[in-house]
């Protein structure tokens, strides 16, 4: 996995990040072609809504999967991919809400076996610590179904 990971430009300015303008790898696995925005161990970072820069170390590639229905957040579905994914694993879907209670949109983490497993790589993604109150209910599903779920309205 992570040959395909290492083309994502992991340093885009704020300008190519909102227009969605750089270079992102590309991961076949199981049946998805997956953009890595972020590589596994690469430095994530951004500004929150109140002007604060945030930054942490990505536990698993980030990106989402090309040709996906359009999520919450009016982009494709984002996943966590880590690059010891098992293939015939479940995906686990998070539902992730901002810090006013409101939902945000949907996480997938896929290529682990275990809610744990799943659980773990989503809360690390956050490097203020509000992953496990900013995450509520995880719905796993056959990977199978998530394909189609992930091509459907039902991604919002």
């Amino acid at each position: 996995i992570k040959r395909g990971a290492a083309q994502a430009n992991t340093n885009p300015t704020e300008a190519q990040k909102v227009a969605g303008n750089y270079k992102v790898g590309e991961i076949k696995f199981d049946g998805l072609t997956i953009a890595i925005e972020n590589p596994q161990g690469s430095i994530r970072s951004g500004v929150d809504p109140s002007g604060e820069k945030w930054q942490t170390t990505m536990p698993a590639n980030y990106g989402y999967i090309r040709g996906s229905a359009q999520a919450a957040d009016g982009d494709k579905v984002d996943i966590y991919l880590p690059d010891n994914a098992r293939a015939g694993s479940p995906a686990w879907i998070i539902d992730q809400y901002n810090s006013d209670g409101s939902f945000d949109e949907t996480k997938t983490v896929l290529g682990v076996a275990t809610e744990a497993e799943a659980i773990r790589i989503y809360d690390a993604g956050f490097s203020d610590g509000s992953g496990p109150s900013r995450r509520r209910a995880i719905t796993q599903m056959p990977m199978e179904e998530y394909k189609a779920w992930m091509m459907s309205s039902a991604a919002k």
